[in-house]
This record gives C-alpha cells, sequence and structure tokens, in this order.
C-alpha cells in the first residue's frame, strides 16, 4: 500500500496563501517604492502581481494596510541589508562610522536607487496620523539606535556618542535627499567625507578630555 506523503489538504492550503501573500507583498512593496504611495492604485498591485482584486482585498483589506505592510517590509530587509554591507566595509581603513557612508555610495550609484521609501512615504502619506506613518517612524527610531550602536563601539562615551550619531543621521539623511533631488551621485562619498571631519573632532576632544583627568599621561608627553 502507497503511503501519501503529501501534507494534509488545510496545510497546502495555508502554504499556498502565505507563498501568496509574501508574492503579493514583495511585488507591492518594488511598485509603490518605484511609482509612488499616491500614484498606485489596489488595480495596478492586482495587475502587477497577478492576481485578482477579490485575492488582494483578501490578503489586504485596504490599501492603507498593504502600504503598511510594504513599509514594515522594506523596513525589514533594506536595514537588514544596509547594515550587512556596512559589516562587510568596516576594516582596514574604514572604521563603521565610515563604512556607513561607502554603503550610501553604492546605494546611489546603482539603478535601485529611487530615494529613501520612509522618506518618500512620509511626503506622500495625507498626514502622520496615518496608519502607515508609524513604519516610518520606527525605521528613523531604528536606524539612529544603530548608528548609537556604532558611536558607542568606538569607545566615546554616552553624551558624546549620542550627539555624533545624531549628526550623522542628520547627514545621512541629508545625502539620501541630495542624491535623489539633484542627482548628484558624488553625495554618499560628500557626506562622507564630512562625517570623517566629524569623528577625527570628537575622536581627538575624547583623548583631550580623557588625559586630562588626574594621574592620566598624555601619549605625547
Amino acid at each position: 500500500m502507497a503511503v501519501n506523503t503529501n501534507p494534509p489538504h488545510y496545510i497546502a492550503r495555508g502554504q499556498r496563501r502565505a507563498r501568496t501573500h509574501e508574492h503579493i507583498l514583495e511585488v507591492s512593496a518594488d511598485l509603490l517604492y518605484r511609482g509612488g504611495i499616491q500614484q498606485v492604485s489596489m488595480d495596478d498591485v492586482a495587475a502587477a502581481a497577478g492576481v485578482t482584486k477579490a485575492t488582494l482585498y483578501k490578503h489586504f483589506e485596504s490599501k492603507d494596510k498593504l502600504v503598511s505592510a510594504c513599509l514594515t517590509e522594506v523596513d525589514r530587509k533594506h536595514f537588514d541589508w544596509f547594515v550587512d554591507q556596512a559589516a562587510k566595509r568596516t576594516g582596514g581603513s574604514a572604521s563603521a562610522l565610515q563604512a556607513i557612508f561607502l554603503v550610501l555610495d553604492q546605494w546611489f550609484n546603482s539603478s535601485a536607487f529611487k530615494g529613501c521609501a520612509f522618506i518618500n512615504a512620509a511626503i506622500q502619506l495625507p498626514n502622520q496620523l496615518h496608519p502607515a506613518y508609524l513604519a516610518v517612524l520606527n525605521h528613523k527610531q531604528r536606524t539612529r539606535e544603530w548608528l548609537l550602536s556604532l558611536a558607542l563601539a568606538e569607545g566615546f562615551d554616552g553624551p558624546t556618542a549620542r550627539r555624533l550619531s545624531s549628526y550623522l543621521m542628520i547627514l545621512m539623511e541629508g545625502a539620501i535627499i541630495t542624491a535623489l533631488v539633484q542627482n548628484d551621485l558624488d553625495a554618499g562619498r560628500q557626506a562622507g567625507e564630512a562625517a570623517a571631519i566629524l569623528v577625527e573632532r570628537y575622536q581627538s576632544q575624547h583623548l583631550r578630555d580623557r588625559y586630562e583627568q588626574p594621574g592620566q599621561i598624555r601619549p605625547d608627553a
């Protein structure tokens, strides 16, 4: 007697639904990023994903919920990619804080770059009460916390690390806007040069503060 190794129908149905959900999410995220939240309709999403509108609404009951889910997914994937790329570029002459801007330079000079999905969303969403705006805030806060962790790992004390990471965040955001609006493909490199000046300044200040403490001997004394 042959043994049926196929999963039960309800499991197979759940797996198909999960694959369809993931497919719609992936297609929608790319479409909304490239086409714009206001410009892309649910009809456009259904056509691009190759599903009926009825199927689309079974997975996402409104466009607001679809946009929220897409931004959450983009946050996860893009953040993980960015952190991984920065880690690969850290070492040798490049510190973790400098590697950030090497990744920005790579991103700006790729065909995939259409600005930051979260800055774009903040502009395109009708107001900050929109349910998708939470994903924007979460992404920016997550980025701030990551920058802070890098500054702390470089040996800066808490207050200094917070100030430095805040300045680096502003440099990153400004570089993204400049690259998008002015099509300045050198914006990442230029922001990196400015960041290097900032980091060197704070490192020098950190050393001065350290060796001005009682009992400490300056290395050049």
